[in-house]
C-alpha cells in the first residue's frame, strides 16, 4: 500500500489520498495534572509536541490533520492546564491546516467544550475514503471494506545489557 507513509522518524503518518497527516495520543496538560498531585516535572511536553508538528508540516504540508484520540490527559473534567494547552494547540493547527478533525479517545472526556469553541469536529469514529479512524479503546462499529487506523496503544521497549542494566 503506497497511500500511507510514515513521516520519517516522527509519530505520524501521511495518507496521500486524503492529503492528511494523522497523529494521536498527545496527552496535553500532563505536567500540570502531575503538579496538582505534587509531582513536579519540567513543563516541556507542549513545546516539544508543537516543535514536532512544525517539523512534520515542513516535511508534509497537508491540507488536513486528524488527531486520532487522547488530545488531553485527564480522564475527568478538563483541567485549567489542559484547557490552555489544548486551546493553544487547536489555534496552531487551525492556522496550519485547512481542516482539523478529532477522533475522541478514552482521555478526551469533556473535550467537546474546547472542540466547539474552535469549531473542530469531534468524532466517535471517522470514516474517510477507504479508511476508518478509531482511537482503539472501543471496537469499531463498521469494519467492512475499510482500512482501520487506530492509536491508543503505547508500545515501549527496554534494552538491558548482559549484566541486566537498562540501557
Amino acid at each position: 500500500m503506497t497511500d500511507i507513509e510514515i513521516i520519517q522518524c516522527y509519530p505520524a503518518i501521511y495518507i496521500k489520498s486524503l492529503d492528511a497527516i494523522v497523529i494521536a495520543d498527545l496527552h496535553l496538560g500532563y505536567e500540570g495534572i502531575m503538579a496538582e498531585q505534587g509531582i513536579y516535572i519540567p513543563k516541556i511536553q507542549f513545546k516539544r509536541e508543537k516543535e514536532t508538528l512544525e517539523r512534520i508540516i515542513e516535511i508534509k504540508n497537508a491540507d488536513r490533520i486528524i488527531i486520532n484520540g487522547d488530545v488531553k490527559h485527564e480522564f475527568s473534567e478538563t483541567s485549567y492546564h489542559e484547557f490552555k494547552e489544548v486551546g493553544e494547540m487547536f489555534s496552531f493547527l487551525k492556522k496550519n491546516f485547512n481542516a482539523v478533525d478529532v477522533v475522541k479517545g478514552n482521555h478526551d472526556n469533556f473535550i467537546i467544550r474546547i472542540t466547539k469553541k474552535f469549531e473542530i469536529p469531534l468524532h466517535e469514529e471517522l470514516e474517510m475514503g477507504e479508511y476508518l479512524f478509531i482511537h482503539g479503546h472501543q471496537l469499531p462499529t463498521k469494519t467492512e471494506d475499510k482500512f482501520i487506523i487506530t492509536a491508543h496503544e503505547h508500545p515501549a521497549i527496554a534494552i538491558f545489557d548482559e549484566v541486566g542494566v537498562k540501557e
